[in-house]
């Protein structure tokens, strides 16, 4: 059984666990899915005020159970203890001293990620509320989270008797809730529709969208399932590459990514070849994505659906929203009696110019006959080897629109060792879509 970590699990377990000293809740599952969200959102109803501890911080033991054998001031060789706080343990102290009718919470953050002895000490915390000679008030509470997993300080079962264990999983909405008005229009339509991706580690064999098993009774409301979790961990577990993943965490670090960027800049990234870890080819802009969230399903289908806005023809004078008319040159191909003089025309034309027909040879519906023909003489001729950043933009976001002829850009697409057709592989998927 894992928790949902939303407002219905903050109000039915968490609260009522903190009217009771006694009781410590321990919030145990992966790091990254929000479990110091949810604490931190006791405070936002202004009935708590919240400290946090870093325990995988800390050094020492002696920093939580606050005393430290220093040498002796005046005489050498000697040794004496001294009595001292932590910092932040002193201020949440002051604070529910200052404050009799408000429950201050020290959060005890990642307790197992850190040594034995560490561990030990913020465990002793707990039971004697005390730091060195500091007695903790009595409206102190305390809250803990733990990884279940991985590289950490496994706690006996007479540890565990100290808390409530709540295994816990991330809930979608509520990074939908936090982020507000400031999340990426692309990312809140993935998280929207797909709901069960906010945990997601990468797939080595392609993306690969983990679907909810509708047996799973918690996996209908479309957050992420038990089972999805289960998997999730056990795959965390066994992994030993440094491989980025979905969490609220890295889904918050993307989209900080994304809004600092502006819409300009990721257009002009969309329209950069860039090769990924695994070689790849594919776009700069997927490059950041992957950096942030991984080769996940997520990543793919947010970079799709921001091809798609960056480069829409509602997208007024962006970079990349360029659009191109009949060409001048045209007419004079569609005049032309024979390829020998449609070979004249093309040969006469400087590069963007070519660039300007080859485009236009992609998208014209009703002249197959004639586009294949300038597609087989631009390529032939090797003088146009690549498009420059807004004929890119343009190809790119006619592709993303629909308006492209299917069987000119199978065709072109079918010329798979011509430079020019090589230059435009980061957005192949997209013209023949």
């Amino acid at each position: 059984m894992t928790f949902l970590l939303n407002s219905d699990f903050i109000f039915r377990h968490l609260r009522p666990d903190l009217r009771n000293k006694r009781v410590a809740p321990f919030l145990a599952g992966p790091p990254a899915i929000g479990k110091t969200m949810a604490v931190n959102a006791l405070a936002e109803s202004g009935d708590f005020a919240v400290f946090s501890i870093d325990v995988n911080t800390l050094s020492d033991a002696a920093d939580l159970t606050g005393v430290r054998t220093v040498p002796h001031p005046t005489k050498e060789n000697r040794f004496v203890q001294v009595f001292f706080p932590h910092y932040t343990i002193q201020k949440a102290n002051d604070h529910a001293l200052e404050n009799p009718d408000l429950l201050v919470i020290i959060l005890l953050d990642e307790i197992n990620r850190t040594s034995s002895d560490v561990t030990s000490a913020a465990l002793t915390l707990l039971t004697s509320r005390r730091c060195g000679d500091l007695e903790l008030a009595d409206n102190i509470r305390f809250i803990v989270t733990g990884n279940d997993k991985g590289n950490i300080s496994m706690l006996d079962s007479a540890s565990l008797t100290r808390f409530a264990l709540y295994p816990v999983r991330p809930d979608a909405n509520v990074l939908l809730d936090l982020l507000g008005e400031d999340l990426q229009p692309a990312i809140r339509d993935v998280l929207t529709e797909h709901p069960d991706w906010v945990l997601q580690n990468p797939q080595p064999a392609g993306m690969v969208a983990v679907v909810a098993d509708e047996d799973d009774e918690n996996g209908g409301s479309g957050t992420v399932s038990e089972t999805q979790m289960a998997e999730f961990t056990s795959q965390m577990d066994d992994a030993q590459d440094m491989s980025q993943y979905t969490a609220p965490r890295t889904i918050e670090g993307l989209n900080l990514w994304m809004n600092e960027l502006g819409n300009a800049v990721m257009a002009e990234l969309a329209a950069e070849e860039g090769v990924s870890p695994d070689g790849q080819t594919t776009t700069e802009l997927m490059l950041g994505m992957l950096a942030h969230t991984g080769n996940t399903a997520f990543t793919a289908e947010v970079h799709s659906k921001m091809l798609n806005a960056l480069l829409a023809p509602t997208a007024g004078s962006a970079t990349g929203a360029v659009t191109i008319a009949r060409p001048a040159a045209w007419d004079s191909l569609r005049a032309a009696k024979t390829r020998t003089e449609i070979e004249q025309i093309i040969g006469a034309l400087d590069e963007n110019k070519q660039a300007e027909v080859l485009i236009f040879a992609l998208t014209t519906r009703d002249e197959n006959k004639l586009s294949k023909d300038v597609l087989d003489l631009i390529v032939d001729f090797g003088a146009l080897r690549s498009l420059d950043r807004d004929q890119s933009s343009v190809l790119l976001n006619r592709g993303t629109s629909g308006t492209l002829n299917p069987a000119s850009v199978n065709y072109f697409l079918d010329k798979s060792s011509a430079p020019l057709v090589v230059s435009l592989t980061p957005i192949h998927s997209y013209l023949a879509a």
